[in-house]
C-alpha cells in the first residue's frame, strides 16, 4: 500500500507544475519572433499535431500496459480482492464510496475538457496575433480607409485605431510619427461600429486585425512594441521667420543667453534652453554673428512694433550758416537764431509780433473761480479801473469778464498766474477798439498787472512743419509767429529720432532754450528733427527707413541695432522629459519606467559646446580621444557623460548633474556626451529594443501608465484571462486529484492480497512512465526551431500548459488503475 500512497504523492508533485502558468518565463519581443523564426499560421496547426500525437502515444501506452501479464484489475477481474475489501469497509460504505468515485471521475473528466477547450482557445489567439504582427502585414503604419469613408490608423502591432473625425485627420496628418495628408490606403470591408470598440477583429487580408483605442487630436504614434528614449529637446528642428521687431536697450523684450553666437548656434542654445523663440540682435553681416535671446512670450516680444532703420535723409529746411564751427541754436523772445562762437546772431527768424503788452490771452472760468472776484464781482470795470484795482491790493494779474465792450465789466483779480489758467483756453475773449481784449461770459481776458512781458514756444508740429508761437506750451497757444512750410513734406519715422530721444523728451521747447552741436528737437515719431550740426549748420530733416534687419553673409536675417529678428521653432521642448524612458504599447500608449528600472547603456548623445561643472572628482585625463572617454565612463557606474575639449583633446567625466539637468553652452570648441538609458529588465512581451526619440514626440504619446512588477504586453497581454481560467481550472485538477487519493487510501486497508496485486501493478505503471517519457523526450526534441519560438515569446506559455495537461492525464490514469485494482467483479 505504501507504493501506491507514493504513486499519488508523486501525483501531488506534478501538480506543481502550475507555477509555469501563474509566473511564466520571460518572453523576448514579437519583433524577435517576427524577424528571427519567422512563426506563421502553421505554428498554430503544429501544436494541434503535437497534442494529437501525444494522446494517441498516450493511448498505446495503456493499451499495452492492460496487456502485462500479471498487472489486475483494468479488464474488471479480482472478485475474492473486492469480498474482501467488503469485509473490511463494510458493504454500504463500499457502494458509497464506489459513486463517489465515479464521480469524481466524471469531474475530473469534465474539467479536463473545459482545459482542453481553454487550450484551444489560447492556441487560436496566439495564432492570431503571430499573423496579425507579421513583419510583412501591408497596413503597418498606414491610414486604412473602408467604404464609406471611415479611417483607422494601423500600429505596428497590427491595431487600428479609429479616427473619429476627419478634423482629427487633418490636425494629425504628417505629424508626431502620422502618415502625410492624402496618403491613405483603401480597404475592399463595409465598416462596422464595433470597430470602435477596442478588442474586435477586423478581417482584412491577408492578415486580420484588432480594433484599438480612438486616434485623438495631436497625440503621437509609431515604435510600437519598443522602448522609447527622449535624448533630445527638439530633433531636427525647423524654424520659420516671424519677423523684426524692436527692442528696449534700457528693458531687453527677450532673455540674452549668449554673446557672438551665429544663426545654428542661437538655434541650438534656445533649443537647449527650451524656448519656442529665439533671435539675433546687433549682428555683423559680414562675420554673421550677434547676440543672442531667447523667449516664450510672443505677445511682449512684438510689444515695440517693427524695428525700422534710416535708409536715407532728406534736408527740408535749413540756417545755411554750415562752414561755422562752434554755432548753437537759440530760441528766444518769439525768435529761433544761429549764434556764432561769440554770441552774435548769424541767422534769425522774423518776429512781427507787436512790441510785448501786458496782455497775457484768453482763459475759461467757472463758477469755482479761476481768480477772486474784485469788489464782489459788480460790472463796472474798464481795463484801466480794474488794472488799478489789482495794483492797489498788489495783485499781479487782473481780468476782465462779461463785457464785449470792455466797459461796466466784471473785475478779477489773482498773483497766481497757474491757478488763472487752469480751467485752459477759452475763444470767447473780444478785442475792442483800442486792441485790448474783454473777456465774454464765463471767460478771462487775463493781464499783467507790472512789467508785461510776452511768452512764446516751438513746436515741431507732425505734419512735417515747424513753428513759433505765443504762449507759454501747446496747451497755451495765444497766436501763430513764424513757419517753416514743411507740412506735408515728412517722410517716414527714424525710431531713432523720436521725441522722446531728444534734449527736451517732447516735441516743443519753451522761450530761453539751445541747441547746440549734435543737439536736437524732433517731432513725435521722429519723421522730421531739427539737428544743430557740428559745421554749424541748422537742418530740418526727415527720413526714408528700411527694415532692421539685413540679410547676413551666410543667408540668414540678423537684427540691427536693438532689432530682434525672431524665429519661431513652433514649440518648445519640455527639459523635464529628457532622459525619460517608455514603452510603447501595441495601442500606441506610452508606459513610463520608474528611474529604478533603468540603467545607463553605452550609447551616447553628442551636444556642441560645454556643460559645465558636476565633474567626476579627479577623472579628468589628457591625450584623450572620445573612444577613451566612452570606455572609462562604461566602465564607471557614476558616469552620465563627458565633455570632450577638441582643441586640447581633454577628458572631463561627469555626474548625472550635468546636462540635460544642468546647462549647456553652445560653442565651437566642447562637445557634450550624454549617456543614454535602456531598460533594467523588460516587463512580459516588452523587449530590449530601445529608440531614441525628442520630448515633444514622447510628450504627445496619450498615457498608458507606469510600468510595473506587474506588467505584461503583447501576446502575454492578450491571454491573461485565459492564463487565470486556466490557472483556476489546474486549482480544481488538484482539489479532485486530493479527494481521488483520500478515497484510494480507505481502500488500501481492504486487504494484504489488494496490497500484493498493487504491487504487482506498480510494477507496470513503472513500464507505462518509462513509455510516456520517452514520449516527453519526444515532445521536447520535436522542433529546434519551434522550441526556440517558445522561448522567446509568449507561446511559451501554451506549450508549458500542454505538457502540464499530459503529465495531468498520466497522474489521472494512475488513480484510474488503483480504482480498477479494487473495483468488484461483474456479478
Amino acid at each position: 500500500m505504501s507504493t501506491i500512497s507514493n504513486l499519488f504523492s508523486n501525483f501531488d508533485d506534478l501538480t506543481k507544475k502550475k507555477s509555469i502558468i501563474d509566473n511564466p518565463t520571460d518572453c523576448e519581443s514579437k519583433n524577435i519572433i517576427k524577424t528571427e523564426y519567422s512563426p506563421s499560421l502553421n505554428q498554430g496547426k503544429t501544436f494541434s499535431n503535437l497534442q494529437n500525437k501525444t494522446t494517441m502515444s498516450l493511448e498505446r501506452n495503456a493499451e499495452r500496459l492492460s496487456s502485462k501479464e500479471g498487472f489486475q484489475g483494468l479488464s474488471g477481474s479480482g472478485n475474492s480482492l473486492t469480498k474482501q475489501t467488503k469485509k473490511v469497509i463494510g458493504e454500504n460504505d463500499y457502494t458509497s464510496q464506489q459513486q463517489t468515485l465515479a464521480n469524481l471521475k466524471a469531474e475530473y473528466n469534465k474539467t479536463l475538457s473545459e482545459y482542453q477547450t481553454l487550450a484551444n482557445q489560447l492556441e487560436s489567439i496566439a495564432t492570431g496575433y503571430v499573423n496579425r504582427t507579421n513583419s510583412s502585414n501591408p497596413y503597418f503604419g498606414k491610414v486604412i480607409q473602408f467604404q464609406g469613408g471611415n479611417m483607422s490608423y494601423v500600429t505596428g502591432s497590427g491595431v487600428a485605431k479609429w479616427i473619429p473625425t476627419q478634423a482629427i485627420y487633418n490636425q494629425n496628418a504628417g505629424k508626431n510619427g502620422f502618415p502625410a495628408k492624402g496618403a491613405v490606403t483603401t480597404v475592399n470591408l463595409p465598416w462596422s461600429t464595433s470597430y470602435q470598440t477596442p478588442g474586435a477583429t477586423i478581417p482584412t487580408k491577408p492578415f486580420p486585425l484588432v480594433s484599438g483605442s480612438p486616434v485623438n487630436a495631436g497625440q503621437s504614434v509609431g515604435n510600437e512594441g519598443v522602448n522609447i528614449f527622449v535624448n533630445q529637446m527638439i530633433s531636427n528642428p525647423t524654424s520659420s521667420y516671424v519677423g523684426c521687431y524692436a527692442d528696449n536697450s534700457n528693458n531687453p523684450l527677450m532673455t540674452l543667453i549668449d554673446t557672438s553666437l551665429n544663426y545654428q548656434q542661437c538655434q541650438q542654445s534656445a533649443i537647449n534652453n527650451g524656448y519656442k523663440f529665439y533671435a539675433l540682435q546687433n549682428v555683423n553681416v559680414s562675420s554673421s554673428l550677434g547676440t543672442c535671446y531667447g523667449s516664450n512670450d510672443q505677445t511682449r516680444i512684438k510689444s515695440l512694433g517693427i524695428s525700422n532703420a534710416v535708409t536715407g535723409q532728406t534736408n527740408l529746411w535749413n540756417s545755411g550758416t554750415s562752414g561755422q564751427t562752434g554755432n548753437s541754436a537759440s530760441f528766444q523772445n518769439g525768435s529761433l537764431s544761429v549764434l556764432n562762437a561769440n554770441g552774435a546772431s548769424v541767422y534769425s527768424t522774423p518776429n512781427k509780433t507787436k512790441a510785448p503788452s501786458n496782455y497775457i490771452g484768453c482763459y475759461k472760468d467757472t463758477s469755482n473761480r479761476a481768480m477772486t472776484a474784485y469788489n464782489r464781482g459788480k460790472q463796472m470795470y474798464n481795463n484801466a479801473s480794474c488794472q488799478q484795482a489789482a495794483e492797489t491790493i498788489g495783485a499781479s494779474y487782473y481780468a476782465l469778464q462779461n463785457s464785449k465792450n470792455g466797459q461796466n465789466a466784471q473785475c478779477f483779480t489773482s498773483s497766481n498766474l497757474s491757478q488763472s489758467k487752469k480751467y485752459g483756453i477759452a475763444n470767447n475773449c473780444t478785442q475792442i477798439k483800442d486792441g485790448s481784449w474783454s473777456g465774454g461770459g464765463w471767460s478771462n481776458a487775463l493781464y499783467q498787472t507790472d512789467m508785461p512781458t510776452n511768452s512764446y514756444f516751438f513746436i515741431m508740429q507732425d505734419d512735417g512743419n515747424m513753428c513759433i508761437y505765443l504762449g507759454t506750451s501747446p496747451t497755451d497757444n495765444q497766436g501763430f509767429v513764424w513757419q517753416s512750410s514743411t507740412n506735408g513734406k515728412q517722410q517716414q519715422a527714424n525710431p531713432n529720432m523720436v521725441a522722446s530721444k531728444n534734449k527736451f523728451g517732447q516735441n516743443w521747447m519753451p522761450d530761453s532754450s539751445v541747441l547746440y552741436p549734435g543737439e536736437f528737437i524732433s517731432s513725435t515719431n521722429g519723421s522730421t528733427a531739427l539737428v544743430m550740426q557740428s559745421d554749424g549748420n541748422l537742418v530740418l530733416y526727415t527720413y526714408t527707413t528700411g527694415i532692421n534687419c539685413p540679410k547676413m553673409r551666410d543667408g540668414n536675417t540678423g537684427g540691427g541695432l536693438l532689432a530682434n529678428a525672431i524665429y519661431s521653432l513652433g514649440a518648445a521642448g519640455k527639459q523635464s522629459l529628457m532622459s525619460m524612458l517608455g514603452f510603447v504599447d501595441g495601442d500606441s500608449l506610452l508606459h513610463t519606467y520608474p528611474t529604478t528600472a533603468t540603467q545607463y547603456s553605452n550609447q551616447y548623445t553628442q551636444f556642441a559646446g560645454n556643460s559645465a561643472g558636476n565633474d567626476i572628482q579627479s577623472a579628468s585625463f589628457g591625450s584623450a580621444t572620445v573612444d577613451k572617454c566612452m570606455n572609462y565612463c562604461n566602465s564607471n557606474g557614476q558616469c552620465a557623460g563627458f565633455v570632450y575639449d577638441n582643441t586640447n583633446n581633454v577628458c572631463y567625466p561627469k555626474t548625472n548633474g550635468m546636462y540635460p539637468k544642468g546647462n549647456i553652452k553652445v560653442d565651437a570648441i566642447n562637445t557634450t556626451y550624454v549617456r543614454e538609458k535602456v531598460p533594467n529588465k523588460p516587463p512580459i512581451g516588452a523587449t530590449n529594443k530601445t529608440n531614441n526619440t525628442d520630448s515633444l514626440y514622447y510628450s504627445n504619446y496619450l498615457n498608458g501608465g507606469p510600468v510595473t512588477n506587474n506588467s505584461d504586453f503583447g501576446l502575454s497581454s492578450l491571454t491573461s484571462t485565459q492564463k487565470q481560467q486556466l490557472a483556476q481550472l489546474q486549482t480544481k485538477l488538484n482539489m479532485l486529484s486530493r479527494q481521488i487519493t483520500a478515497f484510494t487510501t480507505k481502500f488500501e486497508n481492504g486487504s494484504n492480497s489488494a496490497q500484493n496485486q498493487a504491487k504487482k501493478n506498480v510494477t507496470g505503471i513503472q513500464e507505462y512512465l518509462t513509455g510516456i517519457h520517452g514520449t516527453n523526450d519526444n515532445i521536447k526534441g520535436f522542433d529546434t526551431t519551434f522550441e526556440k519560438v517558445l522561448e522567446n515569446s509568449d507561446i511559451n506559455v501554451l506549450k508549458e500548459n500542454y505538457n502540464y495537461l499530459f503529465w495531468s492525464i498520466l497522474a489521472a490514469g494512475s488513480v484510474i488503475v488503483s480504482m480498477n485494482v479494487m473495483k468488484p467483479a461483474q456479478q
